[in-house]
């Protein structure tokens, strides 16, 4: 038995290689045995994922309808997780269609084993994306719409230029900052001011960024 430092490390440089070679030739027979076994089963993945799509575009066919009844009677938007989750189905019907067209047309690239990598993953995307949209389906597929931001009005009348109304401004703000307070009404004879001082809250008091999606102001 040989002790020389050398030979041990040579050996082991050996024995390093042999499991790195032996690594590559198993991911490479792999590879090759799944790419004969796709392109063997291509024209039932192909016809299995044709199905597939199309039961997938009739459930989204089916959310879309229902969150767009839902926003309508609501006032609200759908929500985004169930727009991005269509824009998938949308992404994923396009490639569908164009392995389908492949397939017939007999357009196979690298003999056949890209069009039926393709069609298996395309497949296991579309039975995912059906799950997807079974869960979303038992979900809140809108979201209730804020009100519109409240823009400036033109108005030559400042809480500087105002006069005889600086107590009620107060009083007002004071009631815009509680949080328990969700109504405030102004009211009194024609020509008391009130739509000047209505102006001067929504341009100094409600436009800001405390009180945005907050408050709606009805003249």
């Amino acid at each position: 038995m040989s002790h020389d430092p050398i030979h041990r490390v040579g050996n082991a440089a050996v024995n390093a290689i042999a499991d790195r070679v032996g690594d590559l030739v198993t991911t490479l027979w792999d590879y090759s045995l799944g790419s004969v076994v796709n392109l063997l089963l291509l024209s039932r993945n192909a016809e299995e994922l044709a199905q597939e799509v199309d039961k997938l575009q009739r459930l989204m066919e089916d959310l879309k309808n229902q969150a767009e009844r839902d926003a309508r009677r609501n006032q609200a938007d759908v929500t985004h997780q169930l727009s991005g989750w269509m824009d998938r189905v949308a992404t994923l019907a396009a490639n569908a269609s164009k392995v389908q067209r492949s397939f017939e047309g007999r357009s196979f690239c690298v003999t056949g084993f890209c069009l039926g990598y393709n069609a298996v993953e395309l497949l296991r995307r579309a039975r995912r994306l059906t799950e997807e949209g079974n869960a979303l389906s038992g979900g809140q597929l809108s979201n209730q719409r804020g009100p519109d931001a409240i823009q400036p009005v033109l108005s030559e009348i400042s809480s500087s230029t105002l006069v005889g109304e600086e107590e009620s401004l107060q009083r007002i703000k004071g009631y815009i900052e509680d949080e328990d307070i969700g109504i405030i009404g102004i009211w009194g004879m024609g020509g008391a001011g009130k739509t000047s001082l209505l102006k001067v809250i929504n341009n100094e008091f409600l436009t800001g960024e405390a009180c945005r999606d907050k408050f709606e102001v009805s003249i």
